[in-house]
């Protein structure tokens, strides 16, 4: 197991390593965490349509978490422990994307995969999330997906899993759907 460091005041190109070399978008983290590691965010400001592989713009782009592993804000970015100095609501993982509330992300975050397990997201204020698409089916795993629930925060895990999530805040978040 690991600590992959996330800074957006980081230079691109960074490996997650340290603060030093910190990744500057978390969707880079994500990808390339596994079972056991931990990703510590430093205070700031991250979309999910930015980073490696990711297409500005992107509506269906999100943060999806990885099972049994635990996603840390609240960072000032020189920390050595678990223990933040920095303050959790200004760690902000935000779904505008554009300017026009109507292109907002659908998800800001999903909790998704096929691996049962406990996901952790703890210091984090999840913001702007527009969940105002339609019920699609993902023909790769023929799961449905629901564009009009979940604005903030979807689940697309059909696993049991165990989700902890603590001294987080969801504002400004919407849904078309029931």
């Amino acid at each position: 197991a690991k600590v992959v460091y996330v800074d957006d005041n980081a230079s691109a190109g960074g490996d997650g390593t340290s603060w030093a070399t910190a990744h500057k978008h978390l969707q880079d983290a994500l990808a390339g965490v596994a079972s056991g590691d931990e990703i510590w965010v430093a205070e700031g400001t991250y979309k999910p349509d930015q980073g490696a592989g990711k297409t500005a713009g992107d509506r269906t782009a999100t943060f999806s978490l990885v099972s049994r592993v635990g996603m840390y804000g609240g960072f000032r970015g020189t920390e050595t422990t678990r223990t933040p100095l920095g303050d959790g609501n200004q760690t902000i993982l935000s779904g505008e994307i554009n300017a026009e509330k109507e292109l907002w992300s659908l998800h800001v975050v999903t909790l998704s995969g096929w691996d049962p397990g406990s996901i952790v997201i703890d210091g984090f204020r999840i913001t702007k999330g527009n969940a105002n698409g339609e019920l699609t089916t993902n023909y790769s795993t023929d799961y449905p997906i629901n564009h009009s629930r979940g604005g903030g925060c979807t689940t697309r895990n059909p696993n049991p899993f165990t989700l902890t999530m603590t001294n987080c805040v969801f504002t400004g978040n919407s849904a078309s759907g029931m």
